[in-house]
C-alpha cells in the first residue's frame, strides 16, 4: 500500500492539546488521522459531536436568553453599566 501525506492547518495549542491527549492514551496523530478516515469510508459522514457543531437557531436563542439581563429601561435614570453591576451582583449574592 503507497502512503500519502495529508496536511491540514490547525492552531498549534489544540494541536499540541491533541497530540499529548493522543500520547496519554497510547496513540498517534497518524492513527487518529486513519481513524478518521476510516470512520468517514464507513459511515460516509462525519461523528455527530463534529455534525452538531453548528447551533441550531433554539439553541441560540436559548443560549441568548441565559446569558441576558432583563432591563426595564423604563424611568430608570441610572446608567447602563449600574444597572447591569446591580443585576450581576443580586445574580451572585444568591450564589454566595
Amino acid at each position: 500500500m503507497e502512503d500519502t501525506l495529508v496536511s491540514s492547518r490547525i492552531a498549534r495549542v489544540k494541536k499540541d492539546a491533541g497530540v499529548a491527549v493522543l500520547e496519554s492514551i497510547g496513540f498517534t496523530t497518524s492513527d487518529l488521522i486513519n481513524s478518521a478516515f476510516d470512520y468517514v469510508i464507513e459511515k460516509g459522514c462525519l461523528p455527530a459531536a463534529v455534525q452538531g457543531r453548528k447551533p441550531s437557531k433554539e439553541s441560540f436563542v436559548g443560549f441568548v436568553s441565559e446569558s441576558t439581563l432583563d432591563i426595564d429601561w423604563g424611568s430608570d435614570s441610572r446608567t447602563y453599566k449600574e444597572i447591569l453591576r446591580r443585576g450581576k451582583a443580586s445574580d451572585y449574592e444568591a450564589l454566595a
